[in-house]
């Protein structure tokens, strides 16, 4: 929806910092990258919601055999401190009764994200351009 796309725009600035392209995203760039990248079928793209509020989102992408990673594990809103990991908890166990192996990346220097991702047991094994790659090892 058009109040879909412009929290999406508001959180995406806002966390520019996560990003490997650090660009100021509009309405109309949105919706071509959401077209792009998760109406083709191959992402799931999940609200985090608290008390009926969204207040951020998280997805599964990189299908393979017996792999996939998270995706746009994204804060939006303050409210609801505890809810991403909750959420990203949930995440996991939806992602490991489909597969065998959880992977994700995070920007190397996203030093607040790679803790949260550590909390939640993942551990970092390989560093791809700015990334880190994490893998699952709860």
């Amino acid at each position: 929806t058009k109040d879909d796309i412009k929290f999406l725009v508001k959180w995406r600035n806002k966390n520019k910092v996560a990003y490997k392209e650090q660009i100021t995203v509009t309405k109309k760039t949105m919706r071509w990258w959401l077209k792009k990248h998760y109406f083709d079928k191959k992402r799931i793209l999940f609200w985090v919601i608290y008390q009926n509020k969204k207040i951020g989102t998280m997805g599964l992408y990189n299908f393979k055999n017996d792999s996939c990673e998270i995706d746009s594990c994204m804060r939006g809103e303050k409210e609801g401190i505890g809810q991403m990991g909750i959420h990203l908890e949930q995440l996991i166990k939806i992602a490991l009764k489909l597969v065998g192996k959880l992977y994700l990346r995070v920007i190397q220097t996203n030093t607040h994200a790679i803790e949260f991702y550590q909390k939640h047991g993942f551990k970092a094994f390989k560093k791809e351009d700015v990334y880190l790659k994490m893998k699952y090892e709860n």
